[in-house]
């Protein structure tokens, strides 16, 4: 089956199955006297922490900034919409908001991956420099432009691993066949080497490892995987996470909608943002590190780095992928090359100036 298709009828099925969520009424968004007030979906459960949680700090800072001239009232995924009918909801004006991951969306257009994670690609900082300072944002904004969508970076998760495994890999061998759940075009890169991928919904993983059905799987990191007990069932932890290097959040909203928006109000969300950007970023870079270390201490879990040979072809794979998908079309190739550009700067920065800082203070905590 064609893996772009397999992927859509996977978004099918997630949007079948909660079918009768989706059909319920919208609450209407109430307009008065200057006071507006959206709704904000999500492709995360209620309350999970760093993630839909990071939503509703949006939804606070905006109303206090913009002292209740813009509320923002914030709902779970399938609460109003399933997880990843958020894309079309928001688009189609349904509802105002959401936020999400814009990689969840590379089904529906591919080069969504280079604005939250490529394989490959950028990692946190260097994401947000190019958002910001290399012309991102706005290629970002042409992007979502053309499906009626504004977009803008709401945090990171930071370097991951490439997931948990039930059994070793020691070889590209270990790779044909190999069953995992893993998100956007890395599904594409070990589907090349192999592999067959899905994008399971985050709830079922646990089941689907237990019984066999896959072998490996992927979601966030350790922080928010220790809630779902993946170390349980599977107990070797390998890294490093080519496919997430630095994966953005997003928040989401109608364009049309943000257009009517008074420019001071414009401003209030795009300052919510920025902030909860740098927020969200730093809470995953405390939370990642203090989970994986009590992931391999207190649990046993085999935190695991690939074999050289392995991860070489893994990375030489994703950017035949990511080289492909950015040439597509004449916007994919500027964004691509733009974000290319920039990704050559940093290679050569980060192998003078950052590399070597690591490597010597990891050894001298050995010494």
């Amino acid at each position: 089956m064609n893996k772009a298709i397999k992927r859509r009828s996977f978004l099918s099925g997630a949007a079948a199955g909660a079918a009768g969520l989706a059909a319920s009424t919208f609450p209407a968004p109430a307009i008065s006297q200057g006071r507006r007030q959206w709704r904000m979906i999500s492709t995360f459960p209620k309350g999970s922490p760093g993630l839909q949680k990071s939503g509703e700090r949006i939804a606070k800072s905006v109303k206090e900034l913009s002292q209740g001239r813009l509320t923002i009232k914030t709902y779970g995924a399938g609460e109003l919409v399933p997880a990843l009918e958020v894309f079309d909801a928001v688009r189609n004006n349904q509802t105002e908001m959401a936020n999400s991951m814009p990689y969840y969306w590379t089904g529906k257009d591919r080069l969504a991956a280079f604005f939250s994670a490529a394989p490959g690609g950028l990692i946190a900082e260097e994401q947000n420099a190019w958002l910001y300072h290399g012309g991102g944002q706005e290629l970002w904004d042409e992007f979502y432009g053309g499906y009626g969508l504004k977009g803008f970076a709401t945090g990171s998760f930071g370097s991951q691993q490439i997931g948990w495994f039930t059994k070793e890999v020691n070889s590209l061998e270990d790779l044909k066949g190999l069953k995992m759940r893993i998100t956007g075009l890395a599904g594409e890169v070990l589907d090349r080497l192999g592999a067959t991928t899905t994008l399971l919904p985050i709830g079922e993983v646990m089941a689907a490892l237990q019984s066999g059905t896959l072998d490996a799987a992927e979601f966030v990191g350790g922080w928010n995987d220790l809630a779902f007990g993946f170390h349980k069932v599977a107990k070797i932890y390998y890294g490093p996470g080519f496919h997430e290097p630095g994966s953005t959040e997003e928040l989401m909203v109608n364009k049309a909608e943000w257009d009517e928006l008074p420019e001071d109000l414009k401003n209030v969300v795009d300052h919510a943002c920025r902030a909860e950007n740098a927020r969200h970023s730093a809470l995953y870079s405390y939370h990642q590190a203090m989970a994986l270390r009590r992931l391999r201490d207190k649990f046993g879990v085999k935190v695991m780095t690939m074999p050289d040979p392995v991860l070489k072809a893994i990375f030489e794979t994703s950017e035949e992928v990511t080289a492909e998908v950015g040439n597509s079309s004449e916007l994919g190739r500027r964004i691509y090359k733009s974000w290319n550009d920039y990704r050559k700067a940093r290679i050569q920065f980060s192998n003078n100036q950052t590399l070597g800082y690591l490597k010597y203070r990891a050894l001298a905590q050995e010494a």
